[in-house]
């Protein structure tokens, strides 16, 4: 008798131990199962994604417009998403580009991707993946893009860097540089203001002739008077990360 008590408490303990086990690695908040690789074969082909990425991304700004995979240069912070059409497909969801620009993909490891174009990543992707695919094909998108730095000068009230969203034009750029911002809090909200029309009230700056110094020497302008009177993005142009803006008084 003794003994089949003793036997009947040692399967029940052990049904437990299993089912607190279970309980945790199906938990998706638990630590280990957030560091787990979840691969699947269920839709076709493999995909992974990486949950730190969209944590740390889940606070991104909106931004204006497609992204151009011709102009548009990848950096730190940016969340990318990886489509590899090969023998098998392959999906990567939520890889975040580190610091030094560069991202960690399963079974090839470190890729850099800094300062490239959208199209350039794709062809160093391509080369990448076709040590374990036969002709692989690529598609790059970027999930969220980063926030960006921009550096305003000349005799304004406001000079020096700001960080706004990327794909942001010339307006939004120098609007904090110029116009002071004013918080109205309320009971309930707090307003900030961002109509750039306002800049038009400052007549004693030179908005027909903006200068911007992109990092690769390029020198482009933007002519705002134009902009707000015809609406012609073409004289509002998108800025790009460390572009130095240069305004000048009348």
């Amino acid at each position: 008798f003794l003994a089949t008590v003793f036997c009947f408490v040692v399967f029940l303990f052990s049904v437990e131990n299993t089912n607190a086990q279970n309980n945790t690695n199906s938990n998706p908040n638990s630590s280990e199962s957030s560091l787990n690789l979840n691969f699947s074969s269920d839709i076709g082909g493999f995909y992974f994604q990486d949950p730190s990425g969209l944590q740390i991304a889940i606070s991104g700004l909106p931004y204006e417009g497609a992204i151009d995979k011709e102009t548009y240069r990848i950096g730190s912070n940016d969340l990318l998403s990886i489509e590899v059409d090969g023998a098998q497909k392959l999906v990567l969801r939520g890889l975040l580009v580190n610091s030094t620009g560069d991202i960690t993909i399963p079974s090839l490891g470190i890729i850099s991707l800094k300062g490239l174009t959208i199209s350039k990543a794709e062809k160093i992707l391509e080369d990448a993946f076709s040590e374990v695919y036969k002709s692989p094909s690529v598609n790059l998108s970027v999930e969220l893009p980063r926030k960006i730095n921009v550096h305003v000068s000349g005799s304004i009230p406001f000079p020096g860097k700001y960080v706004i969203p990327a794909q942001s034009r010339v307006d939004l750029a120098i609007f904090q540089s110029i116009v002071e911002i004013k918080f109205e809090e309320t009971q309930e909200t707090i307003y900030l203001p961002t109509y750039t029309s306002q800049l038009l009230a400052f007549d004693d700056y030179s908005l027909r002739n903006i200068q911007i110094i992109h990092e690769d020497g390029r020198v482009s302008t933007a002519d705002l008077i134009d902009y707000f009177r015809t609406g012609n993005l073409s004289n509002n142009p998108i800025v790009f990360d460390g572009d130095q803006i240069k305004l000048a008084r009348i």
